[in-house]
């Protein structure tokens, strides 16, 4: 992730326990009418690390709301 207006990148180092991995193999997402395969590991955060990483990019960032491949069981990155 790039900050903008600088040169700068930013880098993110998440603790957690990994729920799910479709690095090699291919997974699929989307609804069950219309799946699509994707390439994804998802993490669940340690509760601590996740409050602090949060607040840290809310603020350097300027956001208050996270949208993304979020659930209450874990943070998908998707490929």
């Amino acid at each position: 992730m790039k900050i903008a207006g600088t040169n700068n990148m930013a880098v993110g180092i998440m603790l957690g326990l990994v729920s799910e991995c479709f690095i090699i193999d291919e997974g699929y997402s989307g609804s069950s009418l219309k799946p699509y395969p994707v390439h994804k590991i998802s993490i669940v955060p340690f509760v601590q690390e996740m409050c602090r990483d949060t607040s840290l990019w809310g603020q350097l960032f300027d956001f208050e709301v996270i949208t993304g491949s979020v659930s209450n069981l874990s943070i998908s990155f998707l490929t």
